[in-house]
């Protein structure tokens, strides 16, 4: 592959709001959207309920 890989939609992400899917899931979603704020989102996932 080096680098070229040749099926291209394998390696896309699709636009998808992931922490609403986590909830949707019955898992804790979490979005961090400032750097300041990392700390506190890894706090809230491990304090969360659910699977790790």
């Amino acid at each position: 592959m080096e680098g070229a890989p040749s099926f291209l939609p394998s390696q896309e992400l699709p636009d998808v709001q992931y922490p609403a899917f986590a909830r949707s899931l019955g898992l804790a979603g979490i979005r961090v959207e400032k750097p300041e704020d990392v700390e506190a989102g890894w706090r809230a996932g491990l304090e969360a309920d659910g699977p790790r």
